[in-house]
């Protein structure tokens, strides 16, 4: 973290604070909040030991706004028996309300409480999938509070991210003041492979230049192995694909693009793909399960989804996500 030590207001304020060095100074006084400049990169101690950077201004480290999901658990799984699968479940899925619980340390106002806000103050929003739910902006999150979201009926990987605001509708970028949860909705008469790409989130924003991104997956009635040996029920690797377009399902039966994978996530569930020098645009991320000869996995188990033929016959397991790229 680097901090210019320059309080936000004038020269003239400085010095009715007795600061001598002009408009800079190298003393940050722990006991003001919300002055001194910082800019977030490596250094976490640039800030006084009680204060802490925030939307780029030392703030009071006790007063930070911080939410978290409580239920449903990391990686848990849900059934239902009024599911489809996602590649082709007709449009408009149907939605299941299910009861997410979070809990959080900020002082709830509206966002119509005016431009100027206080720190620690703000409100909460919920989203599912990456449409938003439910906003929070009175009352208490103190304790665990129960929010209703409605969930597409679609059997794989759903995403909770429940983001903590100010009240300016700025949101507040310390690391405690955004909580995910990846969960899944599983059919209960018939339990098949899943796979997600928990990390990176949804919506993560990379630079423009060629960059080294680890891919931590999850999965479910799936063994992630390293490449090698004969195909068995419920156990190969993942594929790692990056385009700035959508790809599957329908790329697993074109060997050009099924063949342009970056990367392997093996027994680690963990893997890394260079993203390639690009402008700014929206990108998609891609995992998709192999065999241990890498052969596209599919189910039923044992069929070939890279023969042409309809997909809902022999269907790939993949997860894919969109992400951003910046050009500052």
């Amino acid at each position: 973290m680097n901090v210019s030590h320059k309080p936000l207001s004038s020269c003239l304020f400085l010095l009715a604070l007795a600061i001598s060095s002009g408009c800079y100074t190298a003393q940050l006084d722990p006991d003001i909040h919300g002055v001194f400049v910082c800019d977030v990169e490596d250094d976490a101690a640039a800030c006084p030991a009680s204060q802490t950077c925030v939307n780029q201004r030392c703030e009071d480290a006790e007063a930070v706004p911080v939410v978290s999901v409580i239920d449903p658990e990391d990686e848990e799984s849900l059934t239902r028996d009024d599911l489809v699968e996602g590649i082709m479940g007709p449009p408009p899925i149907a939605q299941i309300e299910i009861t997410v619980r979070i809990q959080g340390s900020i002082e709830l106002v509206s966002a119509s409480s005016g431009a100027d806000p206080t720190f620690g103050e703000g409100y909460v929003t919920v989203s599912v999938d990456g449409q938003d739910q439910a906003t929070l902006d009175s009352g208490s999150i103190g304790a665990s509070t129960p929010v209703m979201v409605q969930v597409p009926a679609i059997v794989g990987a759903h995403r909770i991210l429940v983001q903590a605001f100010r009240s300016d509708g700025v949101a507040y970028d310390n690391p405690e003041a955004t909580a995910t949860r990846l969960f899944w909705f599983e059919r209960q008469d018939f339990q098949r492979p899943l796979v997600a790409i928990k990390s990176p989130w949804p919506g993560a924003v990379f630079g423009p230049e060629d960059e080294l991104v680890e891919i931590e997956l999850a999965t479910r009635h799936f063994t992630l192995t390293e490449p090698g040996g004969g195909s068995r029920e419920g156990q190969g690797h993942a594929h790692l694909f990056y385009d700035d377009r959508v790809k599957y399902p329908g790329c697993v039966q074109d060997p050009s693009c099924d063949g342009g994978y970056l990367g392997i996530a093996g027994g680690s569930q963990r893997g890394e793909i260079t993203l390639p020098t690009s402008g700014s645009q929206s990108a998609i991320l891609t995992a998709a399960l192999r065999n241990s000869d890498h052969s596209p996995y599919g189910i039923p188990f044992g069929c070939d989804p890279s023969d042409p033929g309809p997909l809902d016959l022999c269907s790939p397991v993949f997860d894919a996500i969109q992400i951003v790229r910046v050009d500052d």
